[in-house]
């Protein structure tokens, strides 16, 4: 089965965080024309996203979360980023997860999907967030970076493979947390058969960073 994640990738750099209102309450003909189309696209495109996320579980024998809603927390605009999380059937109460992202760079500069190992910090007790800051200690992989912040994924910091300027950031409270990622650049010549291959070698690689932050000898 083909995976169109070119074309999700095409539709979050041209729509993120673009406004969105419901064409039912629009009373203008143009505007309602162009919400309707663009809640298709919209649908279509996270339909292919969480699709891809079902291949992923079924073929890593994880478990996959995925935010169906292609709106932001608002409702009222296209999100900036499309994700999901997998997790061990085992572990889906731990904080820390292998991340898929569909995302837009920064404005203008590009779109690209991203693979990390991620925590969600808001329900992350303070072991787990120092147990997910140990990631440092594991020696990175050819083609693993480290990426930092403190909450929103706009705000993220490629830090490349400087080990020492991570630990030295997360341990005077810089930034809350280090994501171990492997990075997709979607550009003309991409095609989708590269992406799923991409995102494919990128959560195999990453599975023993995950069992590490969780636990897993």
């Amino acid at each position: 089965m083909g995976y169109k994640l070119v074309d999700v990738a095409r539709f979050i750099e041209k729509n993120h965080s673009r406004d969105y209102s419901s064409p039912k309450r629009i009373v203008d003909e143009i505007k309602k024309a162009e919400m309707t189309q663009l809640y298709e696209d919209a649908k279509f495109a996270n339909y292919e996203f969480n699709t891809f996320l079902n291949h992923l579980a079924e073929t890593t024998g994880l478990v996959d979360f995925k935010n169906k809603n292609f709106l932001d927390g608002t409702m009222c605009h296209i999100r900036s980023y499309f994700w999901g999380k997998l997790k061990y059937v085992t572990h889906m109460s731990f904080a820390e997860s292998i991340s898929v992202f569909c995302e837009a760079v920064e404005e203008g500069s590009g779109i690209r999907y991203r693979v990390s190992i991620d925590i969600d910090e808001d329900n992350a007790s303070n072991d787990e967030m120092l147990r997910h800051s140990d990631l440092i200690s594991m020696k990175l992989d050819k083609g693993l970076v480290y990426l930092v912040n403190n909450r929103a994924a706009k705000d993220l910091k490629n830090f490349g493979t400087d080990t020492q300027k991570v630990r030295k950031y997360i341990s005077d409270g810089t930034y809350k947390k280090a994501q171990v990622s492997y990075l997709i650049d979607i550009d003309n010549d991409t095609t989708d058969e590269m992406v799923v291959a991409e995102i494919e070698k990128a959560v195999n690689m990453l599975i023993k960073y995950y069992n590490h932050v969780i636990g897993i000898k």
